[in-house]
């Protein structure tokens, strides 16, 4: 059947929303499916595969819409998913070496995307510093715990600002690896968005997880310190660090970035507030979170004059007490258990091809018989090799989505031949 989209705008746009929906959700189902059997699974070269593939198909889907549609401004819940498959792409990169999957002008992009997260937390460790000078000023205000954790993060970061070094020469190869720190922001912000969403507060597994994640982060950064003194871009073990709730009045800049607005940085900072329910004082970091935080940091006490051998060793123990494929492990565990969640019905839900593909309608109220009536109606044939299952790709009225994907893919790479590269771009910035 000829297209004929382009005669209504309103329906090109609709079904564009559509395929966009789509590949996105397939897209991160197949990013979930493949990191959650490790980084290093032999038996995975199959789900690898699977992933690469509708991430390419989803990257270049994407392109196109925008090509349709400039000025377009997506909802919250499509720019989520975004952040998850973003989050998921870089993690899925995650290497001893530069990335096969990102080339250098992605990677120069991503430590670009670095530098501002930095400033961002130094921002934030300013509001900090001044949240504490206050209290030293009162201490009628401040609870003698603030006081001995703000002391024992100044001991641990001193003791590793001036640290010696291994000796040699600047390896330039060692600020284009794809570092944990990149991760910790995205992280972040999927799970303030997340909270806000479901109007509840995290839960200590993920707070776990969290401060690991700023562990092996401030790990990883530690090691290319020791190893090249002058990687002066790679964040420091405080930048790692620099979460939790500060006070609006102590954080006037709130540390906004080309990727964050204050509206989102100001979700993250009341994900670690303590809910006003909890506690007749507001404003309150939650003490949950700056526990296992001062905890989790406390690994990395070492005393100042330490000699080289012992900082190594120092990350010889950390690594191997906080294994990184059963980190990476815990860490998908906790983006799959947000997916599933922010996909039911009451929250985002599912793309509605994805409903049309497991034989229903259900954010329509299509279910059963009823849809049976709407499947014939609009020409999906039944398919049985998986129960309830809808074959959306052989449709006899309209064109199917990788029909369509592949009409606009050519058209789209006649008018511009910036679409004719061999691997995905992920979509770090507007």
């Amino acid at each position: 059947m000829a297209d004929i989209r382009c005669e209504d705008p309103d329906l090109q746009l609709d079904v564009d929303m559509m395929i966009l929906d789509y590949t996105l959700f397939r897209s991160i189902k197949a990013q979930l499916q493949f990191l959650s059997g490790g980084l290093d699974d032999n038996e995975g070269v199959g789900r690898s595969h699977e992933a690469l593939h509708l991430l390419t198909i989803f990257d270049s889907f994407i392109q196109i819409f925008n090509e349709h549609h400039p000025s377009y401004e997506h909802n919250t819940g499509l720019t989520f998913r975004l952040d998850i498959l973003e989050f998921l792409v870089l993690l899925s990169g995650l290497s001893s070496g530069p990335s096969p999957h990102f080339k250098n002008v992605m990677l120069e992009k991503l430590k670009a995307r670095a530098q501002d997260d930095i400033q961002a937390r130094r921002k934030w460790q300013a509001a900090r510093r001044s949240h504490l000078r206050r209290l030293e000023k009162h201490p009628a205000t401040a609870s003698k715990t603030d006081v001995v954790d703000g002391d024992v993060e100044r001991q641990i970061y001193e003791a590793w600002t001036h640290q010696h070094t291994a000796g040699r020469g600047s390896d330039p190869r060692v600020i284009k690896v794809l570092l944990l720190f990149h991760l910790i922001p995205r992280f972040m912000v999927i799970s303030a968005k997340f909270s806000d969403l479901i109007d509840q507060s995290l839960d200590q597994r993920w707070m776990q997880v969290a401060c690991e994640l700023m562990l092996r982060s401030g790990l990883e950064s530690l090691r290319f310190q020791t190893l090249d003194p002058q990687a002066d871009t790679v964040p420091s073990l405080e930048d790692c660090f620099a979460w939790g709730y500060v006070d609006p009045g102590d954080f006037p800049d709130r540390g906004a970035t080309a990727a964050w607005d204050e509206e989102v940085v100001d979700l993250v900072n009341q994900m670690f507030r303590l809910p006003a329910s909890s506690t007749s004082v507001e404003g309150v970091e939650d003490p949950e979170w700056t526990k296992l935080r001062i905890s989790t940091l406390q690994e990395f006490s070492i005393v100042a004059d330490a000699p080289l051998v012992s900082r190594e060793n120092c990350f010889d123990q950390l690594a191997e007490k906080y294994p990184l494929e059963d980190f990476v492990r815990k860490l998908v565990g906790v983006l799959q258990n947000i997916w599933e969640l922010s996909c039911r019905d009451e929250y985002l839900g599912k793309p509605v091809l994805v409903e049309i593909e497991e034989g229903h309608l259900q954010s329509l109220d299509i279910v059963g018989t009823e849809f049976d009536e709407f499947a014939s109606n609009v020409g999906l044939p039944r398919r049985f090799d998986a129960l309830g299952g809808i074959d959306v790709t052989m449709g006899h009225s309209e064109q199917s989505l990788n029909e369509r994907f592949q009409h606009e893919l050519q058209r789209v790479r006649r008018v511009n031949g910036r679409y004719n590269r061999a691997t995905p771009v992920v979509k770090l910035e507007d």
